[in-house]
């Protein structure tokens, strides 16, 4: 409270002004104003109302005066000069008004001493109509529509309604108590010398345009989930007709720069050429295989001719990878849970994250895990999002899509990016329950095929298996309509980088699993392979036995049987070495895999070891690409935030003014309307003008998060390398009430403020047409009006050349015919509220002595000059001689001295 306006009066008529004002800050015309009557005045502490917005407020001078800070305080003593009316006793203004002087705190104390008078009306013999050191004002009794027009006299006041109506909006301007406009005439004059008196009236416009202003900015901040034509510097720029092409070609641009974080490199398989064995060592070999099958240990012998390749590596591999984590390689391997369930992305990139864990050799130096830091990843799909979506060039990596010569934007916002509205809950309650899921977002790829396959299941189920086949059915189709949408192509590259590597994560598993595992099938031929070997060798011992037999009973020369003997053995040693030679392709070709497997083990371990990371950093990356598009999903929706300004309209006042107070409503057509907002939208909507609102909401993460986001708060580039979904970290948490609508972007007030700046500015033009045509109540009727008729030239400059002034009722014809009632000063202030405006004019007189004031009655004033008879003259001229006319003709009789001339 810089500036307060004390009124002092006493009881009666001059409460008509209170009611006035009081009226007026109902309807917020006016500033709050302290009130104190001659009651109050007696007392002390002084008591007093405070009348705000139409309400009074007990307190007491003392009591406002010490608890705010004043700079200037304005006392105005209401002063009625009309018969039967009392006014205060000098003493007791000018206690008050050293009273208001020395408690204020050192503020400037304008002194206004407001003279309420009607002509015919004679004051009291104790009224004072001038004091020393006060500003002398005579409200002046006329009512005029504006400066410099004709105006009507006033005639007695026939109670206090009827002064206050006519006389409180004089006093509301001079006293500076209009709202929306720094109008205090008197605070920067000086007081005049000795006992003179000014008259004063006031003109009051305002022009509200309210409801144009709501329809107007409805139609500037009009989203409704799509993206206005940007205009700037003439380039041209147009709607993209094939939005798959332009989103897929963002998407590539945004993958080409980006692909090699999500992918780590990979080591290259060494070219070993076959080794083939030679016929010694095959022999060997073979007399080896020979003594295992006769101790019946052929497995054994396979195993360690298969094993005769070092597999130490192997071996530890697989007691590592499949030893360590059997759950983590249960879910990698086979996609399930250990209870069977089919594992989520979120399961096999946690489970990755173990199994990469456990690949470390103890020898190896230990160090955290960290996750890899895609905050550029994230800044660049957003740059793109955003340059779809307004043609602005924010990364030369990623420039506008061209559309011949012009630059193409998308036509929905659920083209760049889905919102809210995109998602998919289309799910019955009893699915739901079932599956887990109530809704699923335009931008989880994953989870949309997770959400599949949990309803295949069902799909035979006999109690809600239709409605599950109903469910999938209009997944499919809700999926098909946002198929092309940025940011579903870009999430489906992540999806399909995703399920790519697990498959090869899965291929290099297998492939070590069988590194460490003895070949069960060239085992089990063996040993058939050496039964045949076993039956032979009973036979050639049986053959041995019964030449024995024969050379001991000589059935055979002993030669002879030598002979046989060694025949048997060369026989049953080459067709042993024949059949073993010819079934060993398959050991030789295990045994060169064998090698080549070791040699390759090394890179399958290490090609592991980049595809956990991989899958790890995938699950991670597609976490966090989640929660940044429901974050821009919710933004592109509404990129000015919600209009949330809402200007009441109640409250008018139908009846009562003056004519030198009018309010006017502008009502311009709704096509007037449709083509100021298309003007300003095209500087309003430049290229790339969602950056300031983007940038503006992400500074604000921090904050709308509370104490949990003061590290955001403090540098809020850290929320771009923030945890994803299923973290709880502080971007799933904004992200998740930007989706739900509790955080929205606030760029809506700052584009009107704009808009409003362009129509107050370079686009002035345009308020011509909307508050071309005004509406005003008179009388509790509305009628609609021009501006310059409304305006009645009250707040335009003051026209040179010609000289206005007052009614002439209140002042003797000695300072009429002296030229006093010209007007001396005009004050005029304009200032605007929005588009509309509001519009003071106060003019004063020059000092007038209290004798050029005729307060007296009429009848007094007519007995105090000499009686004198105004000769008759005839009202028409009939022509012929005086004497014709005398009889004839009606006599004429001029206009009386208490009648007057108006004007």
């Amino acid at each position: 409270m810089s500036e307060l306006t004390v009124f002092l009066a006493p009881r009666g008529i001059a409460e008509g002004v209170k009611d006035v004002l009081k009226d007026l800050s109902a309807a917020q015309l006016i500033e709050p104003f302290i009130w104190i009557d001659d009651d109050g005045a007696a007392k002390n502490p002084v008591e007093a109302v405070r009348v705000e917005r139409g309400s009074e407020y007990d307190t007491t001078l003392q009591e406002v005066v010490s608890t705010h800070r004043i700079d200037v305080l304005r006392l105005g003593v209401l002063v009625p000069v009309i018969g039967g009316e009392e006014p205060l006793d000098t003493g007791v203004e000018r206690r008050i008004a050293e009273l208001a002087t020395s408690t204020s705190g050192g503020a400037r104390v304008v002194r206004v001493r407001l003279l309420l008078a009607r002509p015919g009306s004679a004051p009291t013999a104790d009224a004072v109509c001038a004091l020393d050191g006060w500003h002398n004002v005579l409200v002046a009794p006329e009512d005029a529509r504006g400066p410099g027009m004709g105006h009507v006299a006033l005639g007695p006041a026939t109670g206090p309604a009827d002064l206050g109506r006519f006389a409180a909006p004089v006093v509301a301007g001079v006293t500076g108590l209009w709202s929306d406009v720094e109008h205090a005439p008197l605070d920067d004059k000086p007081v005049l010398p000795g006992h003179l008196v000014r008259i004063a009236r006031s003109f009051y416009r305002r022009l509200d345009t309210s409801v144009a202003e709501d329809s107007l900015r409805g139609k500037i901040l009009a989203q409704e989930g799509g993206f206005p034509l940007p205009r700037e510097n003439g380039a041209p720029v147009t709607y993209i007709n094939d939005v798959a092409l332009a989103t897929r070609s963002m998407a590539d641009a945004l993958w080409r720069k980006h692909a090699g974080v999500l992918r780590g490199p990979r080591l290259a398989y060494e070219v070993i050429d076959s080794q083939r064995v030679g016929f010694w060592d095959a022999l060997r070999m073979f007399f080896s295989f020979l003594w295992a099958a006769l101790r019946n240990a052929p497995s054994a012998w396979y195993a360690r001719v298969v094993n005769s390749v070092s597999t130490g590596v192997a071996n530890a591999v697989h007691a590592t990878v499949f030893g360590a984590a059997p759950s983590a390689y249960e879910v990698v391997v086979k996609g399930r849970t250990s209870q069977g369930d089919r594992a989520s992305w979120s399961e096999i990139g946690y489970a990755s994250e173990q199994l990469g864990g456990t690949m470390d050799s103890p020898g190896d130096d230990q160090h955290h895990a960290a996750r890899v830091d895609l905050s550029d990843l994230w800044q660049d799909y957003s740059r793109a999002a955003l340059t779809l979506a307004d043609a602005g060039a924010r990364s030369a990596d990623l420039p506008p899509v061209q559309v011949g010569a012009s630059r193409g934007i998308l036509r929905r916002a659920s083209d760049a990016v889905p919102g809210p509205s995109e998602r998919f809950d289309q799910i019955p309650g009893i699915v739901a329950a079932t599956v887990g899921t109530h809704s699923v977002d335009a931008t989880d790829t994953l989870g949309i095929r997770e959400l599949r396959d949990k309803l295949g299941a069902l799909d035979q189920d006999p109690n809600i298996g239709l409605e599950a086949r109903r469910t999938g059915a209009a997944l499919d189709e809700w999926q098909r309509r946002g198929s092309n949408s940025f940011g579903v192509v870009v999430g489906q590259r992540i999806a399909g980088q995703f399920y790519a590597t697990f498959q090869e994560v899965r291929e290099l598993l297998a492939r070590l699993r069988a590194a460490g595992e003895e070949p069960v099938e060239g085992s089990r031929r063996h040993k058939t392979l050496a039964r045949w070997a076993q039956i032979t060798f009973a036979l050639l011992v049986l053959v041995i036995a019964v030449s024995a037999v024969a050379i001991a009973q000589d059935w055979l020369v002993w030669w002879q049987g030598a002979l046989v003997i060694l025949t048997a053995i060369v026989l049953w040693i080459v067709g042993l070495v024949i059949v073993f030679m010819r079934s060993q392709q398959e050991l030789f070709q295990q045994l060169n895999k064998r090698k080549k497997g070791i040699a390759d083990l090394e890179v399958d371990q290490a090609n592991l070891r980049s595809g956990l990371r991989d899958l790890d950093r995938l699950a991670s990356a597609y976490s966090q690409y989640l929660v940044w598009s429901r974050a821009l999903g919710a933004f592109l929706a509404e990129p000015l935030g919600p209009d949330e300004v809402r200007t009441s309209h109640d409250g008018r006042i139908a009846w009562g003014l003056p004519k030198n107070t009018a309010i006017g409503y502008a009502s311009p057509h709704s096509e007037e309307v449709s083509t100021a907002a298309e003007y300003l939208r095209q500087d309003l909507f430049g290229m790339g003008w969602l950056t300031s609102s983007w940038e503006r909401l992400l500074g604000s993460a921090g904050t709308s998060l509370g104490i949990e986001g003061r590290d955001i708060a403090a540098n809020p580039a850290v929320l771009w390398s923030e945890a994803g979904s299923g973290s709880g970290s502080p971007l799933e948490r904004w992200s998740a009430a930007l989706f739900a609508g509790t955080v929205t972007s606030t760029g809506a007030a700052l584009m009107w403020d704009k808009a409003r700046a362009n129509l107050l500015g370079p686009k002035s033009e345009l308020v011509r047409s909307l508050v071309g045509t005004v509406d005003v109540e008179v009388d509790g009727v509305t009628r609609s009006t021009s501006i310059d008729d409304f305006i009645a030239g009250v707040g335009e400059e003051r026209p040179s050349g010609r000289a206005d002034h007052f009614d002439r009722g209140v002042l003797t014809d000695s300072a009429t015919t002296g030229g006093l009632t010209a007007v001396k000063d005009d004050v005029r202030h304009r200032s605007y509220v929005g588009i509309g405006s509001v519009s003071v004019v106060t003019q004063f007189s020059d000092g007038l002595s209290v004798d050029n004031l005729q307060l007296a009655p009429a009848a007094v004033a007519d007995a105090q000059v000499s009686q004198w008879d105004v000769p008759a003259f005839p009202t028409a001229h009939a022509g012929g001689s005086a004497a014709s006319g005398a009889a004839g003709v009606d006599s004429f009789e001029p206009p009386r001295a208490e009648e007057g001339f108006r004007f």
